[in-house]
Order: C-alpha cells, then sequence, then structure tokens
C-alpha cells in the first residue's frame, strides 16, 4: 500500500508549472465540514446579518432620485443604529477614486444637451402663402389665421428653447465648481465612520503572496482581475476585510454588490445563483457563519423600499450591463446566429453525403467560425467578459481553433477522397463534438447579446 503524504506535507508538491498539486486540500482542508455547511437564504439573513457595502453600490447612489434617497436613507439610518451596515476601507478608497467618474457622465451628458439643442433657424419657417385671389374663401382666412398661429407657436418655442439652454448652463457652470456637498455625500457622511469602516489588518506582505496562490490556482476572489493594475488585490482586501468583521462580530454578513464578479458569485446564462462554493465555505470554516451576496436591487427590497424606488435600482443595474458592451451591436448577435444555424446544418446532414462535404468545407463555414472566435475575442477583452464566464469563453475558442485546424488544410477534393477512411471518420468526429462544445457557449454569448441589446432599444 502506497504511503499518502501528511497535510503538513501536500504544499510541498508542485506540478511542472509550479502550481500545488494538492491545492484543493487548501481550499476545503476539512472535507467533512462541506457537507455540514448549508447556505441559508436571504430572508433568513435578513433578520440579524451585516451588511458590507461595495463600492459600485455607493457610486450607484448618486444616480438615484430625490425620493429614493429619501427611503435609502432611511434604510441605512436603521441598519446604522443596529451597528448593522460596513464598508472595508478599501471601499471607501474604490469610491474616492471613481466618484469623480460620475460627476464626469452628468457632465457630458448636459454638454451634450446644450449642444443638440436646436435653434430658431433649426426649426422649419412657416410657409408665407400669399394668394389674394383666394381671399373670397372662408378656407383661405382660416389658413392665414392659422399661419399666424404656428408664426407665434415657433417664436414661442424659440424663446423657450433659449430658456431651457441658459438653465442648462447654469447647471452645467455649478459643476465645474462641484463640491460633493450634495445630499447622497451627506447620506454617506452620517452613515460611515470609524466605527464601521474597517481597514484590512493582515501585512501586504501576506496578502501578495495570498494573491498569487489564488491567481495560480483560479481560487475566488481576485484571480479574474489579475489583468487589472493592481493585479486584483483590491477585491481580496474587500474579501479579507469581510473575513476580519465576521471572525471579530461572529454574524453572517452579505455583501451587497452591484459588480458582475465572475469569480465571486456562480454564473448561469444570465443569472446569478448566489456566491461561489470556495468563499461560502472559507468564511463559514472561518467564522461560523453564513456569507451571502446580492445586489443592490434585492437589498432594497429586502429592507422594505418600495416598489418605484426597487425598479429604479433594477434600471441603473441594466443600464451598467449596456454602458459594458456598447461597443457590441446587432452585428455581433448575427455573428453567433450564423455559427448557429450552421452547427444545425450539419448536425442534421449525414456524414457520407457530398452536401456535408461541401457544408464543412466551405469558405462561408470557415468565415463564420473566424468570425465568432474574433467576437470573443473582443468579449473577452472588453468589459463584456464580466458577464460570461472566462473559462467558458476560452473553451469555446480552443474548439473553434481546433475546427479550423482539422478542415483548413483540406480542400474538398481531398475531403472526398478520405470520405470512406478511418482518418475522415475522425476528423469529422472531432468536429462534430468541437462544434458542440462551442455551440452551447455561443447560444449563452448570444443569450447575453440579445438581453442588453434588446433593453438599449
Amino acid at each position: 500500500m502506497t504511503n499518502t503524504p501528511e497535510k503538513s506535507d501536500l504544499t510541498t508538491f508542485k506540478s511542472s508549472k509550479g502550481n500545488d498539486l494538492f491545492y484543493l486540500n487548501q481550499v476545503f482542508p476539512d472535507a467533512q465540514s462541506v457537507f455540514q455547511h448549508r447556505a441559508k437564504h436571504l430572508t433568513e439573513l435578513n433578520e440579524d446579518c451585516l451588511f458590507v457595502l461595495d463600492a459600485n453600490v455607493l457610486l450607484d447612489t448618486h444616480l438615484f432620485g430625490k425620493k429614493s434617497i429619501n427611503k435609502i436613507r432611511e434604510i441605512f439610518s436603521n441598519l446604522k443604529k443596529e451597528n448593522r451596515i460596513f464598508i472595508p476601507a478599501m471601499v471607501a478608497r474604490e469610491y474616492a477614486r471613481h466618484r469623480q467618474d460620475r460627476l464626469i457622465k452628468v457632465y457630458d451628458q448636459i454638454y451634450n444637451e446644450i449642444s443638440g439643442l436646436p435653434g430658431i433657424d433649426d426649426v422649419k419657417s412657416v410657409p408665407n402663402l400669399n394668394v389674394p385671389m383666394l381671399e373670397h374663401m372662408k378656407e383661405y382666412a382660416e389658413l392665414l389665421k392659422s399661419r399666424e398661429k404656428c408664426k407665434e407657436l415657433r417664436n414661442n418655442y424659440s424663446k423657450e428653447v433659449e430658456n431651457f439652454k441658459s438653465i442648462l448652463i447654469k447647471i452645467r457652470d455649478q459643476l465645474v465648481n462641484w463640491d460633493w456637498k450634495d445630499q447622497v455625500s451627506d447620506l454617506f457622511a452620517n452613515t460611515f465612520d470609524r466605527e464601521n469602516i474597517i481597514d484590512c489588518e493582515e501585512p501586504g506582505k501576506a496578502i501578495q503572496a495570498d494573491l498569487d496562490w489564488r491567481i495560480r490556482h483560479s481560487i475566488p476572489p481576485g484571480f479574474k482581475d489579475k489583468g487589472k493594475i493592481d493585479d486584483g488585490v483590491g477585491d481580496l482586501i474587500i474579501w479579507k476585510t469581510i473575513l476580519q468583521i465576521g471572525e471579530i462580530e461572529k454574524k453572517n454578513i452579505v455583501f451587497v454588490s452591484n459588480d458582475v464578479k465572475l469569480d465571486w458569485t456562480i454564473k448561469a446564462q444570465d443569472a446569478s445563483l448566489g456566491a461561489r462554493e470556495e468563499l461560502t465555505y472559507e468564511f463559514y470554516s472561518r467564522c461560523h457563519c453564513h456569507f451571502q451576496m446580492v445586489n443592490y436591487e434585492s437589498f432594497l427590497e429586502i429592507r422594505g423600499a418600495e416598489d418605484e424606488v426597487i425598479g429604479q435600482a433594477k434600471h441603473i443595474n441594466d443600464s451598467r450591463l449596456h454602458s459594458q458592451i456598447t461597443e457590441f451591436n446587432i452585428d455581433d448577435l448575427a455573428t453567433g446566429l450564423e455559427l448557429l444555424s450552421y452547427c444545425k446544418k450539419i448536425q442534421k446532414l449525414p456524414k457520407d453525403t457530398q452536401q456535408f462535404i461541401d457544408v464543412m468545407t466551405s469558405n462561408q463555414f470557415r468565415h463564420a467560425v473566424l468570425k465568432m472566435n474574433g467576437l470573443i475575442n473582443r468579449i473577452r477583452n472588453s468589459d463584456a467578459g464580466e458577464l460570461i464566464d472566462d473559462v467558458r469563453l476560452s473553451v469555446a475558442q480552443i474548439s473553434l481553433q481546433k475546427i479550423l485546424f482539422n478542415i483548413k488544410e483540406l480542400s474538398a477534393q481531398e475531403i472526398e477522397d478520405m470520405a470512406n477512411s478511418v482518418a475522415f471518420e475522425k476528423i469529422m468526429i472531432a468536429v462534430q463534438q468541437d462544434l458542440f462544445r462551442s455551440e452551447v457557449i455561443v447560444q449563452e454569448i448570444n443569450l447575453v447579446l440579445r438581453r442588453v441589446l434588446t433593453n438599449k432599444e
């Protein structure tokens, strides 16, 4: 019988790439507790849990109307009195860094409105019809009266547009000297202080070492953000602060975030199924309590906000998704549909027919594969990559590249000659398998694109 290494020795076993072979033993050190840990429903947690807010929640609060802000103030105030609302210090720092972006967006919106307003010359003039020979007609007299009314309306419209423009300019000028003495900033100043803004106490070197390990082994959080300027350390610091709060307070925690965090949440099609198992287990093993994640909309709902406030939160969240893929359009949706059409067509054709061979080796099919591969590249290199699991995108790309590899060297005649050979059979089976893998993920991509493009309209 082979002797198994002691638990303490497991980290010494490395793969050829230097990764820990037994990394899951570190992620889930107590295998028995995996079956003891049961996630709690949000309604159960709501009664006495702590709420930790993400930076994007603070930023998005600036987008609510006055009535909604009053309700949010009431919710925050009640949680503050109960010592149940917190933010990591890293969240406050990220908010400070990015809140100017909200101001820039508002300024740009006002500026574009001013630039786009029509002047008097842009409003069509009223035809100056003058036909004396028609003066005896009753209708002609009515026409002249109507013309005078149109002229009056045109002049009044022009004056009102100028008034509208002057008000916009005054608002724009106030934005230039914005001092953040607004209702939302006052709300935050009255909610967050030294008592509930928590700094992470773990040393920087330990955090960096942990981040490197998590990135190498794709362990949340932070590994999805390795391309960022800080390598994703911000999310890890926030997570370690959440763990710190949980250990001190010994209470369940609900993390409220409007960000699409694929290395925090379980993603299926266009729905989030809650926090990832690695995170809920780590929190449970460290704090002996439960951890869950919700978006701003769900947070406001469970805290008793009115439908109007919840609807505004949903609109803000949807707008975030729209802006994340503004560089994508209906043509990109057509790219996915084109490849899906080929997938269905190829699946229906018998492999031993000339039609099957012609479709497989056609330039049109090859171009459809190339276009889809290019679209996935664009998605992975844009903010839209946050909407779809990068691992699945990678699987689709590998499948598409294997399809291209299997057919690019073969002309229609060469494949026809091979139609009854074992080599041909292997190639066709491989292509069909790769088509099936990519088809499922292309459908997922199209669902996301369709949802966002539909809402955009």
